[in-house]
């Protein structure tokens, strides 16, 4: 038998009215009453619990502020961190804010925009003093706060969720000097952002693994291009020029796209080592194309999941902190390459991103195909946002027309049984009151 409010006031010798401004995150309740009231309830099994956090009894409203622009690896996170959150009954809402860039003045424009009814709070933010006033200013109005990706320590997060980015940096260099066999030369390193704590750490981690174990291999240029591919490649491009025999290329973080076409576009006569950071289609295709050795993944889902489940855990607790739990990293080559999970919705639907590109009432739609993963391309115009053209998928799938058969080795999949013949509903997006720039959330359509 389920345990009732009157139970957890019973056990810790406290009011029922008490127990309910406790539970429901209300004022009135001293500290150490809070403190009563959650052990009991959680003694007495009242709160939910997901991978051995304690939930809230009632559904929060979280938000996270997120520098995604165009970087693949903080584009799959917003889009798992919203696909989660909308299959948890205890996330009333979820809204992503994409950051017009890395500063503090950046986190504080975005901050301005936050809801009145959140609860919890995630964010990517640089480790500046500014931003730490920032956060410090969000805690203090009662609001749950976590670090996704890259850690703000001295900021009063709940929890950080992510992986350790020095152990990172280390299993890096360990890599490059295993990868090498001892032949003594020079490397290569391209740094996102050193104002990212996490960048640091990982530049830190492989500086002192090479220092310890691999004193044959110096770093000839460290560059921070501060997440810039164009500025990537071109500092690529002159470190392989300066370079002829150079052995190896770190790519700290983002970048990874330029790095990659500098040496597709030079072609050395050894490819260097190259060693980069998160499993991304891009990436995906690195490894296939033997440009990239290795990806050192830190899991977009799993830190989208985590994020959400920290947050409402965070919300349910009376305790500051949660447990520091690192998320393991994931090390991909070539022959492990794992299947790339695609959140659809039900069988024989699409998943749709739109964005605003010009004005009021002018999206395009990218949608994924759900029977071959591929990319399909329409048009959206009129007040209702509705389709002007059928769009036509890159394996041939049109409007109306019967699925094609399968396109590429990378989608052998046949087509579903009785799926019929291809059909779009498309829903209303309101695209009319949102600023020219605006990412609209996720949406789901079915056939």
């Amino acid at each position: 038998m389920k345990a009732t409010v009157s139970d957890i006031a019973r056990t810790c010798g406290l009011s029922t009215a008490t127990v309910d401004r406790v539970l429901n995150n209300r004022p009135g309740a001293s500290a150490a009453n809070r403190q009563r009231v959650m052990e009991a309830a959680k003694q007495l099994g009242y709160l939910p619990v997901a991978d051995q956090v304690t939930l809230p009894s009632k559904p929060a409203n979280l938000e996270f502020f997120l520098p995604i622009g165009s970087n693949a690896f903080m584009q799959d996170l917003a889009r798992y961190i919203e696909d989660y959150a909308s299959r948890l009954p205890l996330v009333a809402s979820c809204r992503i804010h994409n950051l017009a860039g890395i500063s503090p003045n950046a986190l504080q424009t975005a901050v301005e925009n936050l809801s009145l009814r959140a609860n919890g709070v995630g964010v990517i933010a640089i480790d500046h003093p500014r931003t730490r006033n920032i956060l410090r200013d969000i805690v203090d109005t009662g609001i749950r706060l976590v670090t996704l990706v890259s850690d703000i320590p001295a900021a009063p997060r709940s929890a950080y969720v992510g992986i350790d980015n020095r152990m990172a940096g280390r299993t890096a260099a360990l890599l490059m000097g295993r990868f090498l066999g001892g032949r003594e030369g020079r490397l290569a390193m391209v740094v996102g952002s050193r104002s990212y704590r996490g960048h640091e750490e990982r530049e830190m981690g492989f500086r002192s693994v090479l220092g310890e174990e691999f004193p044959n291999l110096t770093i000839s240029s460290a560059v921070e291009i501060n997440d810039e591919p164009d500025v990537s490649y071109a500092e690529t491009m002159k470190a392989l020029r300066n370079e002829p025999e150079l052995l190896g290329i770190y790519c700290v973080g983002a970048g990874r796209s330029g790095v990659a076409k500098a040496i597709r576009e030079a072609r050395p006569n050894r490819k260097p080592v190259f060693i980069c950071h998160d499993l991304t289609k891009e990436t995906r295709g690195y490894l296939v194309d033997d440009l990239a050795d290795v990806v050192i993944d830190q899991n977009a889902r799993l830190i989208a999941e985590q994020s959400v489940i920290r947050l409402l855990g965070s919300i349910a607790s009376s305790a500051p902190y949660l447990t520091r739990k690192f998320i393991e990293p994931r090390l991909i080559f070539r022959e492990n390459v794992p299947v790339q999970q695609v959140s659809a919705p039900a069988q024989g639907g699409f998943v749709r991103i739109c964005r605003r590109i010009d004005g009021c009432c002018g999206n395009s739609a990218h949608l994924l195909c759900n029977f071959y993963g591929c990319r399909i391309i329409g048009q959206l115009v009129g007040s209702g946002c509705r389709p002007s053209t059928p769009p036509r998928c890159d394996a041939g799938a049109e409007w109306g027309a019967p699925p094609p058969a399968p396109h590429s080795k990378s989608s052998p999949l046949p087509p579903p049984p009785g799926s019929g013949l291809f059909s779009f509903r498309w829903q209303e997006l309101q695209c009319c009151p949102a600023p020219k720039g605006t990412r609209h959330r996720l949406d789901r359509t079915t056939s």
